[in-house]
């Protein structure tokens, strides 16, 4: 049976719930005595029946869709949007919200860019005025500014940031100009990234989501016939081993997220230095349930082992999507010596 529809004043209760009073509270002043009075009714029925995080979700994106047609294209809009989202949600959450409804919005300027590659970006945007290059990537998703930013040369890097920094209002007439000039010349430009995905990136793509057994069936052979290929798919997947590859901030992120049975049965091949590494980033009752659960099960079928390492290597790439860690943050320049 299909779930009852919303009325307008329940999306608006579950809105108001989900900004909290110090946000909220201002908002509301500015009601009609009726309006306030049917939202508040609203907002008591939801607190009696509280729904799930997928149950609201859906209401605040419609309601950040609402904002987006009504003014969020203009910087100090996405500036307010995102503070409210921020303090409900933690800025994570309300960015990755925000960059995702921006790359869906083709309206937007610089929308072309938006599913491009970073290095492909930077490589296209080098050519411009710094300036040029400034305003771009003040209306890019900030995910993307970040990593086009770091593509950049250093002295041109520097140069951007500089200007991104004292840019101030653009008149639309500016923005519009740029933008069509910017539009025009990527209608002759083809790198890669539109001309179609490399087959690499569709091999780690497609093993990214099969099951463990198929992964690993299919690694094994690839090693065997073109072990120089099977390597380049292994740099560039996460696999359950990688986990203790992490930084700690990030498998303690993970750790919290996870499923305790899963990985009491995903741990179970790993050497007691790697397992010592996971139980160091939990907290001491997590761990005995864990060790517990690891004692009360006894011996397991690999099958069921392999699918509980897929569903946590699932749940990372999951949450790099989402943006809430960071696979590809490091690296030997970060290395203390």
């Amino acid at each position: 049976m299909a779930e009852p529809k919303l009325s307008g004043y329940e999306k608006a209760a579950l809105v108001i719930e989900a900004l909290g009073p110090e946000r909220a509270g201002p908002v509301l002043r500015h009601l009609p005595e009726a309006v306030l009075t049917k939202l508040m009714r609203a907002v008591a029925a939801a607190g009696q029946n509280p729904r799930s995080a997928d149950e609201v979700t859906p209401v605040v994106e419609e309601f950040l869709n609402l904002l987006n047609r009504n003014g969020l294209g203009a910087p100090g809009g996405v500036a307010y949007a995102l503070q409210l989202l921020e303090s409900a949600f933690g800025r994570e959450v309300a960015e990755a919200w925000l960059n995702r409804l921006q790359a869906q919005d083709k309206s937007r300027p610089f929308a072309a860019m938006y599913q491009a590659r970073a290095e492909d970006v930077a490589t296209f945007l080098q050519v411009e005025h710094p300036q040029t290059i400034a305003l771009v990537l003040t209306y890019l998703p900030a995910q993307l500014s970040a990593q086009v930013l770091q593509q950049l040369p250093p002295d041109l890097r520097v140069d951007v940031a500089r200007r991104i920094g004292r840019l101030d209002m653009v008149p639309p007439r500016v923005l519009n100009a740029v933008d069509a000039a910017i539009s025009q010349r990527m209608a002759s430009w083809a790198p890669d990234a539109y001309r179609g995905p490399k087959g690499l990136e569709v091999i780690v793509e497609i093993l990214n989501r099969v099951d463990r057994a198929t992964e690993r069936s299919t690694l094994a052979a690839l090693g065997e016939t073109d072990p120089d290929l099977a390597q380049s798919i292994k740099d560039r997947m996460f696999m359950f081993e990688d986990i203790i590859q992490l930084d700690d901030r990030t498998l303690q992120i993970v750790l919290r997220r996870v499923d305790k049975k899963d990985l009491a049965l995903a741990i179970r091949p790993l050497s007691p230095e790697a397992q010592g590494r996971i139980f160091a980033n939990m907290g001491h009752q997590a761990v005995e349930e864990v060790q517990a659960e690891m004692n009360e099960t006894g011996p397991v079928p690999l099958r069921e082992v392999e699918a509980a390492q897929s569903r946590i290597v699932a749940l990372v790439r999951m949450m790099e999507e989402a943006e809430e860690i960071d696979l590809n943050r490091g690296g030997p320049e970060d290395v203390l010596i």
